[in-house]
């Protein structure tokens, strides 16, 4: 080998050595694409064709988009099942907003704004931007105010929502609010697969709140609802065990935190929602000959080869957990149609 390079100009050694670690690198990228993937349902109506529902996400949480369906696997009781469909759908975000008033919100800068204002005008440009898009389902609850479920229409949202006047002086914060938010958004959507979201916009907590944070952290991460918080303070409360709290209580459910005294830039609201939008659809034919508790997985490859009738894996990059679900399959009634009122014997 080393006489092979000293043979080599210093631009052909480097050249030589490219072309060496390229399919190495290529491996070890393919292998942080997909990082975890999970089945979200799976609808036996039309049995035999099975549909269900798959999320990939990178190590950051984003959606993968992109991925082939020659690069699915589709495992029913253990048993591999050719695919029938697969497609990347755009199913929208079933949202909740929460509004959790405190003295925090009246500070108003030198121009006469308040934190909250800027806030509002925040969600307000986003809900512009959405105008023409009825696919999100929308709900907004506000502490001792309105509390509005599944509206599809953002302009209606936010009428409501810039309607409420709140007296944040004598408003009182509370987790009452964001348990029923959890709740909403974890119930059933219009569409399946749809992302779920809950955005929570609170002053500190005063008091020890850790443990109500992590049940509600908890109960949210296992209905697959993020959670995202906007605390609204004066810097020196940034790192207050408060806010250590309810960030805590974001990043378990891989939401985010965002610190808001008046001066920071607001996050786009659409960049924490765009990634939920997506979300695969597969069908195939199912198998299953008796009734009972059935599962479902998927393993994703980053390439497969078709070998003497069967996909042989290759690069496994990830698998979902199993996914249980139950088929009622009775015997056939055999019936007979229009039967002749008269039958002779000859």
């Amino acid at each position: 080998m080393s006489a092979f390079l000293r043979k080599l100009g210093p631009g052909q050694v480097l050249l030589w050595l490219l072309l060496l670690l390229f399919p190495m690198a290529v491996g070890r990228a393919a292998t942080q694409i997909a990082n975890t993937a999970t089945l979200i349902n799976v609808e036996e109506s039309g049995f035999p064709r099975m549909t269900a529902y798959l999320t990939v996400r990178d190590e950051q949480g984003g959606f993968v988009p992109g991925i082939q369906a020659d690069e699915i696997a589709v495992f029913e009781n253990g048993i591999p099942q050719p695919l029938t469909e697969f497609t990347q759908l755009n199913s929208g975000v079933a949202l909740a907003m929460v509004i959790n008033p405190g003295a925090t919100f009246a500070i108003r800068d030198s121009q006469g704004f308040s934190r909250y204002d800027y806030l509002l005008g925040a969600i307000d440009s986003w809900a512009i931007d959405q105008e023409r898009t009825t696919l999100d389902d929308l709900s907004l609850f506000i502490t001792s105010g309105p509390e509005i479920y599944h509206l599809s229409n953002p302009i209606e949202w936010l009428a409501i929502l810039v309607g409420h006047q709140a007296d944040f002086h004598t408003a009182q914060p509370s987790l009452d609010v964001l348990d029923r938010a959890i709740d909403i958004t974890a119930g059933p959507t219009p569409r399946p697969g749809m992302g779920r979201a809950v955005l929570f916009i609170t002053p500190p907590l005063e008091g020890d709140f850790s443990l109500g944070l992590q049940g509600l952290a908890s109960r949210a991460k296992q209905q697959g609802v993020r959670i995202f918080v906007w605390m609204v303070a004066s810097p020196d409360a940034f790192t207050s065990p408060a806010a250590e709290q309810l960030a805590g209580m974001a990043y378990e459910t891989d939401g985010f935190f965002f610190n808001f005294s008046g001066v920071e830039s607001i996050p786009d609201l659409e960049s924490y929602l765009e990634p939920l939008r997506s979300i695969y659809q597969l069908g195939y034919d199912s198998k299953i000959v008796s009734g009972g508790t059935h599962e479902l997985f998927v393993e994703i490859y980053s390439q497969r080869v078709w070998q003497e009738g069967v996909f042989t894996p290759n690069d496994l990059l990830t698998s979902t957990a199993p996914l249980t679900f139950d088929l009622d399959i009775q015997p056939p009634n055999v019936v007979f149609i229009s039967p002749p009122s008269i039958i002779e014997r000859r």
